[in-house]
């Protein structure tokens, strides 16, 4: 398999899993208070029902700073798989 089949995969690859993190913690949410197992869902289900703001606030501070760490990761290593990807250049700036 040529080298830039490998690189391009690998990078549509991991922008795909980045994406479906947030789907996938959101899903976590609605699994965890259907099937009544304990864990964050279970907690922040609660707290909406209850209007506990600051519960439900920080999960939300929680979920955006795993969901930013996940897409600032998947950015850092497509630009490792891939040699044409560069992070930083602005086009036009002569940077």
């Amino acid at each position: 398999m040529p080298a830039g089949a490998v690189a391009e995969t690998g990078n549509i690859l991991s922008h795909f899993t980045g994406l479906r993190f947030g789907h996938i913690l959101a899903g976590a949410v609605i699994i965890e208070s259907i099937f009544a197992w304990p864990g964050m869902g279970t907690v922040v289900i609660g707290a909406i029902s209850g209007r506990d703001l600051p519960i439900i606030g920080g999960y939300v501070l929680i979920a955006g700073s795993l969901i930013v760490g996940v897409n600032v990761a998947v950015d850092i290593l497509s630009s490792l798989v891939d040699p044409r990807v560069r992070l930083g250049h602005r086009p036009g700036r002569g940077v």
